[in-house]
C-alpha cells in the first residue's frame, strides 16, 4: 500500500509542476499527478493511492459527521434544560460541548496540518490568512526555496530529503520562537511544495525582514544534517536556502505577491551561487 509520505510526495510535485498556469483543469491536475507518480513509485501500484484517499476523505467525514451529530443533539438538550432551568443537565452538557470542541480543533489541527513536517499546510493559508485568494491583513511574505534539494534526492534517496525538509522546518521552528519572542510580531511558516515554503510576518518592513532572514540564513550555515552512510561512517549535509520577500496589504492578491516573492527569490538564489 501507497504510505502518506509518498502521496504527500506526489501531491507537492504535482502542484509545483502547475505553479504559474492562470487556469488548472482538472485533466491537468490528473495528468501532473500521474506523471509525479511514476518518478516516486511503480506505476502499477497508483491504485493504492486512489485507494488511501478515498479512506482517508471517508474517515474525515465519518468524524466530521459524527460530530456534527453530536453538537447538534447536545444542544438541543441544552435549549431543553435552560428552559426548564436543570442545572445539572446543563453542567453536563456545558462539559459534553467542552469535549466536542477539543475533538474539533484535533480535526482541524490534522486538516491544517503537513503530516511530513508539522508545519502550517496550504489549506491552512487558504483558509486561515486568505479569504477569496486575498490576503486578510497586511505583511511580509517570504518565499523560501531550499538550494540543491534535487541533487540531496538524487544523491541520497527521498528518506534523505525527508530528513532534510524535517531538519530544515524544526530550525525554522526555532528561529520562529525566536524571533516572536524578541519582536513580538506574528511569524507564521507554511510548507508551500515540495521544498518551497512560505513566512507570514506581521510586519511591514523590507529592510528589517530581508536583513532578519539574512541573520537565519547565516545562522544556518553553520549547520549540519548527519546522517549514518554505514555502521561506522557519517556523513554531513549542508543545507541552504535562497529567499524572496515582498510587501502586501490587506486584500492584495494572494498570486500577484507569491509572484514577486518568487522572483526576488531567484535573484537571490543567484547571489548565493
Amino acid at each position: 500500500m501507497t504510505d502518506l509520505t509518498n502521496l504527500k510526495k506526489i501531491t507537492s510535485f504535482a502542484l509545483s509542476s502547475l505553479k504559474g498556469k492562470e487556469v488548472i483543469l482538472p485533466s491537468d491536475y490528473f495528468n501532473s499527478f500521474i506523471q509525479s507518480s511514476k518518478n516516486i513509485i511503480d506505476f502499477d501500484n497508483l491504485n493504492d493511492i486512489y485507494m488511501f484517499l478515498e479512506k482517508d476523505f471517508h474517515e474525515i467525514s465519518k468524524k466530521l459527521s459524527h460530530l456534527i451529530k453530536e453538537t447538534t443533539f447536545h444542544t438541543d438538550r441544552l435549549i431543553k434544560a435552560m428552559e426548564h432551568n436543570e442545572i445539572d443537565i446543563i453542567e453536563e452538557v456545558k462539559i459534553e460541548l467542552k469535549n466536542l470542541q477539543k475533538e474539533i480543533d484535533e480535526l482541524q489541527s490534522q486538516l491544517y496540518c503537513d503530516q511530513l513536517t508539522g508545519l502550517n499546510n496550504i489549506r491552512w493559508l487558504k483558509e486561515v490568512f486568505l479569504k477569496n485568494e486575498t490576503f486578510v491583513s497586511e505583511g511580509a511574505l517570504v518565499f523560501i526555496d531550499l538550494n540543491n534539494f534535487k541533487q540531496i534526492n538524487d544523491t541520497f534517496g527521498h528518506i534523505i530529503g525527508d530528513a532534510v525538509l524535517r531538519f530544515f522546518s524544526n530550525f525554522f521552528k526555532q528561529e520562529q520562537k525566536r524571533f516572536i519572542t524578541q519582536y513580538k510580531h506574528d511569524f507564521h511558516i507554511v510548507r508551500y511544495a515540495g521544498d518551497e515554503f512560505l513566512l507570514l510576518i506581521d510586519k511591514k518592513d523590507l529592510k528589517f525582514i530581508t536583513e532578519e532572514i539574512n541573520k537565519i540564513q547565516k545562522i544556518l550555515s553553520s549547520k549540519y544534517l548527519v546522517i549514518k552512510k554505514d555502521k561506522d561512517e557519517k556523513e554531513k549535509i549542508k543545507i541552504s536556502f535562497s529567499f524572496g520577500v515582498s510587501l502586501f496589504k490587506k486584500g492584495e492578491d494572494f498570486e500577484s505577491i507569491l509572484s514577486s516573492s518568487d522572483s526576488n527569490m531567484y535573484i537571490n538564489k543567484k547571489e548565493n551561487k
